[in-house]
Order: structure tokens, then sequence, then C-alpha cells
């Protein structure tokens, strides 16, 4: 159980750099760049994503260096590609509902940290 702890800990610490990466050139993308929400997401989760990916399998989940780099990268990939539908799906929804790009981005980042957790665990980095 202590190690489950640590290991959640690590991942909400990675998920915050990954996070504070895609969050913050999504504002640079969004305000200063001036590119709309859809394509500010779509290249900032980008960015976040190959943070993600670095701390998940070096850090995170270390003892699945391991294993397949390249099943790891096929089953990320795909997470990716669902992840990409369904944060440009949810943001358009929630902007449609009236709820600014900044917080409507913030709301889905949640999300996806909620389910990549599970994804990564137990299918993509798993032992």
């Amino acid at each position: 159980m202590k190690e489950h702890i640590y290991k959640v800990g690590k991942f909400l610490a990675a998920g915050v750099l990954a996070a504070l990466t895609e969050y913050g050139s999504f504002l640079i993308i969004l305000h200063i760049i001036l590119l709309p929400a859809t394509v500010a997401n779509l290249l900032s989760y980008g960015m976040g994503l190959c943070v993600s990916f670095t701390m998940n399998r070096y850090w995170v989940f270390n003892e699945s260096k391991g294993h397949s780099l390249a099943r790891q990268l096929v089953g990320y990939g795909t997470l990716v590609v669902c992840n990409i539908l369904a944060t440009t799906i949810l943001l358009t929804a929630l902007q449609s509902q009236g709820i600014v790009p900044e917080i409507g981005k913030l709301i889905v980042m949640v999300c996806v940290a909620l389910w990549n957790f599970f994804l990564f665990r137990y299918v993509i980095f798993r032992v």
C-alpha cells in the first residue's frame, strides 16, 4: 500500500509538471500567438504529452523501462489520439455552454489526468 501511495505521489508530481507545460503553452498560443482555442489545445497537448511520457516511463513507472518501448509508444499513441479527440470535444462543449477556454482547459485536464493514471498503471506501463 505504501508503494502505491508513493507511486500516486510521483504520478501527481509528473502530472503537475506536464500540466504546467500544457496549460502554460495553451495560454501563450491562445493569447500571444493568437490562434483559436482548438488549435492551442492540440499544440499544447502535444507539448504536455512529451513531458508526460518521459516522466512516466523513466521516473513514475521506471520498473517498466525494461519492457518494449515500441509497445509502450503504441499504447501511449493510441491514448494520445483518444485524449486529443476527447479534450477537443469537451473543450468545445464547455465553450458552447459559455465557459471561457482558460477555465474549460483546466476542467478538461483534470478529467484526462483521472483516467490516464489507471491506463498508464494497468495498461501502458504495466509490469
